[in-house]
């Protein structure tokens, strides 16, 4: 019996001296009790040459527009602007103006365009299709493509090349707060596309909106050409 009461009281005092079998201190801090966290490398982002935006106005005041020159127009601009780049690292935005607060809809290699809507039919039944409550989002609209454009990766650092085609005739009448806002944050958004290497145009604009957009484009440094829809064979933007 003495010898197994000794045992026991030697047993116990081993287990006392093992670290691992110490009670946790209540002030230890935390960090040092886990694993630290592995933050993965950022998934690299590819840098485009050239980016081409195109926005086409489908609301009730432009419908008739864009049965007739929406859809022609859009593939002259895509052929133009990216003739000549086969196998050019581009992309092309496709957007609309409405009563939707979703402006933006497609985003892809221009190529691709017309598998997904080389008929004309098909892309104006497509465009009328997206849920419309009613009215012209374009400011709002715009400044939507235009800050999609301004964060795109290379676009800030003039890596990549960005043209905006607005199809619209200006004449804004529904906003996300105010007109007065929304006219704001377009002009805002202007300014920060004007710092890029870009361009820009407005086709079909109501003549009496002609001149103030004009002077707005230039006040807001951004190299573009406004024209009113009597104008029959309007040139596009060039970097230039």
């Amino acid at each position: 019996m003495r010898f197994l009461t000794v045992s026991l009281v030697m047993l116990i005092a081993v287990l006392v001296a093992v670290p691992g079998c110490e009670p946790r201190k209540a002030g230890e801090d935390a960090a040092q009790r886990e694993p630290a966290e592995v933050i993965p490398d950022p998934i690299p982002q590819p840098i485009y040459d050239l980016i081409v935006l195109i926005i086409l106005d489908t609301s009730g005041s432009y419908a008739g527009y864009l049965e007739r020159k929406g859809h022609p127009f859009c593939m002259h601009t895509i052929d133009t602007l990216f003739r000549n780049r086969m196998g050019s690292n581009d992309r092309l935005v496709l957007g609309q103006i409405s009563g939707t607060r979703t402006a933006l809809f497609w985003d892809g290699n221009p190529k691709s365009l017309r598998i997904d809507y080389a008929d004309q039919k098909k892309f104006t039944k497509f465009l009328m299709s997206r849920p419309d409550p009613g009215g012209s989002r374009v400011y709002d609209s715009i400044s939507d493509g235009l800050e999609y454009l301004i964060h795109y990766p290379g676009a800030r650092e003039k890596k990549t090349k960005v043209c905006a085609v607005i199809l619209t005739d200006m004449d804004d009448n529904v906003n996300d707060e105010s007109q007065e806002k929304s006219k704001a944050r377009l002009l805002k958004s202007l300014t920060e596309f004007g710092k890029l290497d870009s361009c820009m145009g407005i086709y079909w604009c109501e003549p009496q909106f002609v001149n103030t957009w004009r002077d707005q484009l230039r006040q807001c440094g951004v190299r573009g050409v406004v024209h009113s829809g009597i104008v029959a064979d309007p040139p596009l933007p060039t970097f230039e």
